[in-house]
């Protein structure tokens, strides 16, 4: 990565892995601190993809762009795309997963990218507007983000460094989708009408592979990307459709400590036959295409499954409100639409079974299945096509629980399914290699990973808290290792602050009150009754009332001429102003004592950054100053 872009790249990671939860300001404001032991020397603002695509346009797109100013020429954006987003207890949707397959596998989906466009494009825009230039735009990926931020980059060059973690790669089946100029050349070169784009799905993809890295190679040269050794993401350049671009990858490996060394995925993938990926392809393509770019995830479940994904929102909406004839109903008619989907399953578990006897060899030839594992799998795999041609034929014949055998019939098809599960557990007890191979491979996409990695051989680490990263530091002491958590210290330091900020408001507001309701209002009463002495010293003639009343022919009768007034008003009671007075001085001591002690870690965590001469600059080749 360029050295010129003011965050440095050990941020730049940590705000990817941030954007999985939610960027804000004064978490920028604080990793900038733990990164290079300093206050940011700019301005920050936060731009989030909800606020400017619609959700339902965006399919599950989601990103944050991060631009730093100071009106003194720096004047950069920096555009995070998210990666794919796991699944929640409150989100059971499997959103990114189905765009996986079907925007970046298949090929047949942009909504996520076009997403990505019109978000930076909206913000880019008003960030140009409000400084009066061009921002510097870095764009920034894991996995799924990575493959839209290439895509982008790829299609019309919006930025002027891309970097990419463990990126889902483009796939030219995509950007033949994406990109019309692309589509054109291939047109061109091979003569042919893409209209229907299945087309493309036979032609020989070692050809493609090569065309579309020729094509796109000088588009790419602004992509770097970091990748782990054994990433499941980085064996897919060797399945059909999928190409490298940019620089070559800087990798590391990912398990360094394991007994035995973990060997990356992509010496299988390599070997799995192209028929067999291209059955997949062309399956999700002429089945679900339509659908999916039409009702995105909902559609394709229900395609996929007969089901109505709003169905099971409802039951864990609803629960039992939902009603046993209601549920009925969505039983019939899920199995109504089965009688739809089950051929087209069986034909592709039909078209698979050529190919999976060459899949399982070349499992056992790398050592993630014995033969004899192998042909378990296998005898179940024809288990389970088995099955589905039998549930096939019972839904061919109809279902009618009119008559007396129509419960005996659904009977006798979850029976096939149940089998159907048993089979799978089957395969599940014999591929236990291969799934902590493939789980190897999971674990070392994840950006935690590389972060750690990147981290081993120093005495900076991080460790998960709450979804964010902490930075852990670790110092030697009198032969004692003690670990320091930097973010922990900085949560306490800024999050201090802010409550000293509003125990001050609070005292202000009651010494305020104070002020009213007693200082204020004593006076206020005291220069009340003076006034009132000035008037009755003043004029004297208008409290002749108060002599009494007098008749024409009283003889004697007392006239106001004077009044003297001898006042003695008390001042407000020593003790309630000690009292008071007392209370606030020591509160404000407290206050003064609790921001020196918080101010006191800041800067002995400067101290530290200052004594190590910066160690997460030195960390990543960077030059102080």
């Amino acid at each position: 990565m360029s050295q010129e872009t003011l965050l440095p790249e050990s941020l730049q990671l940590r705000l990817m892995d941030m954007e999985y939860s939610t960027v804000t300001v004064e978490e920028v404001q604080q990793i900038y601190f733990e990164e290079t032991g300093k206050e940011p020397p700019f301005d920050i603002a936060v731009y989030h993809s909800e606020d400017y695509v619609d959700e339902e346009k965006a399919n599950g797109f989601n990103g944050t762009i991060v631009h730093i100013e100071n009106g003194q020429g720096v004047n950069e954006a920096y555009t995070i795309a998210r990666g794919t987003q796991d699944f929640t207890d409150d989100d059971w949707h499997a959103t990114d997963w189905s765009y996986n397959i079907m925007g970046i596998f298949v090929g047949q989906n942009k909504t996520q990218y076009d997403a990505a466009e019109s978000f930076d494009d909206e913000v880019t825009k008003e960030i140009s507007e409000k400084t009066s230039t061009e921002p510097k735009k870095i764009a920034l990926g894991h996995s799924l983000g990575g493959n839209l931020v290439t895509l982008m980059q790829l299609t019309f060059g919006r930025f002027d460094e891309v970097y990419t973690v463990n990126a889902a790669p483009p796939s030219f089946y995509q950007l033949a989708n994406i990109d019309k100029d692309f589509r054109e050349e291939i047109e061109k070169k091979y003569n042919i009408n893409l209209e229907n784009s299945n087309e493309l799905y036979n032609f020989n993809s070692d050809e493609l592979q090569e065309f579309a890295e020729e094509y796109y190679e000088s588009r790419g040269e602004d992509i770097q990307h970091l990748t782990s050794e054994q990433d499941i993401m980085t064996a897919l350049f060797n399945i059909r459709g999928f190409f490298q671009v940019g620089d070559p990858p800087t990798t590391v490996d990912a398990f360094p400590d394991e007994d035995e060394d973990v060997e990356s995925l992509a010496a299988l993938f390599d070997e799995i036959p192209d028929e067999f990926v291209k059955d997949v392809q062309m399956y999700f393509a002429k089945n679900f295409k339509d659908t999916y770019n039409e009702e995105g995830f909902q559609g394709l479940f229900k395609e996929l499954t007969g089901i109505d994904s709003r169905l099971i929102d409802k039951f864990f909406n609803q629960g039992e409100e939902l009603g046993f004839f209601k549920t009925g109903k969505h039983v019939l008619d899920a199995l109504n639409e089965a009688e739809e989907k089950i051929p087209e399953l069986t034909r592709l578990l039909e078209g698979l079974a050529e190919s999976v006897p060459a899949v399982l060899d070349t499992l056992v030839k790398h050592e993630y299945l014995t033969k004899a594992e192998s042909k378990v799998v296998h005898e179940e795999y024809m288990n389970i096509l088995s099955h589905v041609q039998d549930i096939e034929k019972m839904l061919e014949e109809g279902i009618n629980l009119t008559q007396g055998d129509g419960g005996l019939q659904i009977m006798n098809i979850l029976k096939h399914f149940q089998e159907i599960l048993n089979s799978v557990d089957t395969i599940d007890e014999n591929t236990e290699k291969l799934q902590e191979h493939l789980g190897f491979g999971v674990t070392a996409h994840e950006l935690s990973t590389i972060i750690k990695k990147l981290l081993a051989d120093t005495d900076i680490s991080y460790e998960k808290n709450d979804g964010t990263l902490d930075m852990i530091m670790s110092k030697n002491v009198d032969g004692k290792n003690i670990k320091i958590n930097i973010s922990s210290a900085l949560r306490i330091y800024t999050e201090g602050l802010s409550i000293l900020e509003s125990k001050e408001t609070v005292l202000s507001e009651i010494e305020s009150k104070y002020e009213r309701a007693y200082v204020q209002d004593y006076e206020n009463r005291e220069r009340r009754v003076m006034k009132k002495v000035r008037e009755m010293e003043e004029s004297p003639y208008s409290y002749q009332d108060l002599m009494g009343n007098f008749t024409r022919d009283t003889k004697v009768f007392h006239k106001v001429t004077k009044i003297d007034v001898h006042e003695d008003i008390p001042n407000l009671p020593e003790n309630l102003e000690n009292i008071y007075e007392g209370t606030f001085t020591y509160i404000k001591g407290v206050i003064e004592k609790e921001k020196v002690l918080l101010t006191n870690i800041k800067d002995s965590i400067e101290e530290l950054f200052e004594e190590d001469e910066r160690i997460s600059k030195e960390i990543f080749g960077e030059k102080e100053g």
